[in-house]
């Protein structure tokens, strides 16, 4: 019988259930001072670390292989309240869930996939250093790891899976081109997050990505994105998005998003459903492309909403009673040349028997013809600087009505918000204030 055989029958005929909280193991041994407990991996024949006797340890040095000769290439040491843990080269695969005490983590060069949760709720955890041998970090790896405020990411990390990052310090970080793919949900809760820098052009969803993000202030979208449904949800700092072409599904995107103050639809998006602007309070212009054909209770609670500009010669189908919600006298909807008529006799009715509604009726129109279009060649409101005025300043309402004359310029931002007419000598602007 060679020395294997011994060690391997040696080992079925050990296995029992530790009276330590029920662990099961098949091998025991001590460890500067603690008895370590270990299963064996039949299929590479190789000792997993599963429990210590000692919780409260305060380090732990996981050596390379038992006195056994047999190699370690496993640790799962869940709850242990250690401030550190020094893990060999040869271990394949970690899990030290909430272990609260742990500061710091070096993960060794054998390791190529962070599995599900493993540093889950490690909420003193500030460092963690990745080797370029992992490529997969999976589900909910750094969840809850509330002292971790920033990470790098190899290059060599192809995916990202769900919740990775949810709930934890971060303040910013970058994603490598390397990956292809993230989960959803990816950061959600991340309330100390202010930037992501370079989403890489091969992911094309970021659902959930960002949700309860209360300090995110600005994030780039990437052209080959085509789902941002539910990302921005609870994003109250967000102050402004550029959505790309790319971009078809927004369901409740930027829902709660209460500093968002200007947003383009691109070509791209044909509904605007599930409440993707609900509770936007600070929003006073939405920009709607020709390509959208239906629109529901997107808008609801955006009671700044100045104006609204629609592409389409025909109004998109509105299953509302109001397309834009309850509006003050100083909102206008904007529509092609020619079209007033069409939007404002437009009529949703519910079922067969049932009343008709005027969703565009209740606002003010106002027809532009795109070829002489005051506003930008993206679509967004052009916003005349008051600095660029010399003289005396008129201001008109969008009722004709002079609001303000006057030579100093810095007083046109202190008028109510809406958008206004200024004229200085023959010339004439839109100018919005906000």
């Amino acid at each position: 019988m060679n020395r294997f055989t011994k060690h391997f029958a040696l080992l079925i005929a050990m296995l029992f259930v530790s009276i330590q909280s029920g662990l099961a193991y098949d091998y025991e041994e001590e460890i500067d001072g603690v008895t370590a407990y270990f299963t064996f991996n039949n299929e590479d024949r190789t000792l997993n670390l599963v429990g210590l006797s000692d919780k409260n340890i305060k380090s732990f040095d996981v050596p390379a292989k038992a006195s056994n000769g047999l190699k370690i290439s496993a640790v799962s040491l869940e709850g242990y309240f250690f401030d550190s843990i020094t893990i060999p080269n040869g271990v394949t695969s970690i899990k030290l869930k909430g272990c609260t005490s742990l500061t710091s983590v070096v993960i060794p060069n054998s390791v190529t996939s962070i599995g599900e949760s493993a540093f889950e709720d490690c909420t003193s955890l500030t460092s963690v250093v990745i080797p370029n041998s992992v490529t997969d970090i999976g589900e909910s790896a750094f969840k809850g790891c509330t002292s971790l405020t920033s990470i790098d990411l190899p290059n060599s990390v192809t995916s990202i899976g769900r919740g990775v990052f949810c709930r934890t310090g971060l303040t910013s970080i970058v994603i490598p081109n390397s990956v292809t793919s993230i989960g959803h949900g990816a950061f959600q809760g991340c309330t100390s997050l202010t930037s992501v820098v370079d989403l890489p052009n091969s992911v094309t969803s970021i659902a959930s990505f960002y949700v309860g993000c209360t300090s995110l202030t600005s994030v780039v979208i990437p052209n080959s994105v085509t789902d941002i449904s539910h990302s921005f949800e609870g994003c109250t700092s967000l102050t402004s998005v550029v959505i790309p072409n790319s971009v078809t599904d927004i369901t409740s995107a930027f829902k709660g998003c209460t500093s968002l103050t200007s947003v383009v639809i691109p070509n791209s998006v044909t509904c605007i459903f599930n409440d993707p602007f609900k509770g936007c309070t600070s929003l006073t212009s939405v920009v709607i492309p020709n390509s959208v054909t239906s629109i529901d209770y997107s808008f609801e609670y955006c009671n700044n909403l100045v104006s609204v500009k629609m592409y389409g010669e025909n109004p998109p189908k509105c299953i509302v009673k109001s397309a834009f919600g309850k509006q003050g006298v100083m909102f206008v909807l904007y529509v092609p040349v020619g079209t007033k008529d069409k939007y404002r006799n437009y009529t949703y009715t519910p079922n067969t028997y049932g009343k008709s509604y005027y969703p565009y009726r209740d606002y003010y129109i106002e027809e532009f013809d795109p070829e002489e279009d005051p506003f930008d060649s993206n679509n967004d409101v052009k916003t005349i600087v008051a600095d660029e005025y010399d003289g005396v300043i008129d201001v008109y309402n969008m009722y004709g009505v002079k609001v303000l004359s006057t030579y100093k310029k810095d007083e046109i931002d202190n008028l109510q918000k809406g958008i206004y007419v200024v004229k200085v000598g023959q010339k004439t602007d839109k100018y919005i204030v906000k």
